[in-house]
C-alpha cells in the first residue's frame, strides 16, 4: 500500500533509461537492475549472441567500430555499447568481472552485461513470448 504523498515505483531500463510503459518487456536483474527487450536485442547483436549458440563469441574489433559509430547519434535515450573505458566494470547481472568474461556491454548508468547474461535474457524474453507447456 502506498503512503499518502508517495509515488509508485517506476521501473526503467538501466541501459537506455526508458520506463516500463515505453518498452514491451523489462527483464529484472539483481539490485534494481533492469534491461528492456530492445536493449537485450541490441546487446545480443553487438556481441553476436544467439539463443541456440553453445559458444558465446564476440564480434570482431571492426564490427565493434561499426557498432560504436552507429550508436553515436544524438537522441533522448542512450544505446548500449561495447565497453571501452579504463574504469573497472563487472556484469551487473552475474557480478563477473571484465577479466572473467569475453566482452561486456555498458549502459548509460554504469551498468554492464556480459554475453552469457545477455543469452539468459534472450531466453527469458523468448519464454514469455512462446511459453513451454
Amino acid at each position: 500500500m502506498l503512503k499518502l504523498g508517495s509515488h509508485p515505483k517506476v521501473y526503467q531500463c538501466s541501459f537506455c533509461g526508458k520506463d516500463a510503459s515505453q518498452v514491451e518487456k523489462l527483464v529484472a536483474g539483481p539490485d534494481d537492475i533492469y534491461i528492456c527487450d530492445r536493449c537485450v536485442k541490441l546487446v545480443a547483436e553487438l556481441l553476436n549472441v544467439k539463443l541456440n549458440d553453445e559458444n558465446l563469441t564476440a564480434t570482431s574489433e571492426k564490427d565493434n567500430d561499426l557498432w560504436q559509430s552507429s550508436f553515436n547519434h544524438s537522441q533522448k535515450y542512450s544505446e548500449p555499447k561495447l565497453k571501452s573505458t579504463t574504469k573497472v566494470c563487472k556484469c551487473s547481472f552475474c557480478g563477473k568481472s571484465e577479466s572473467q568474461v569475453e566482452k561486456l556491454v555498458a549502459g548509460s548508468n554504469n551498468v554492464c552485461i556480459c554475453g552469457k547474461c545477455t543469452k539468459l535474457c534472450l531466453e527469458v524474453l523468448e519464454d514469455t513470448v512462446n511459453p513451454k507447456i
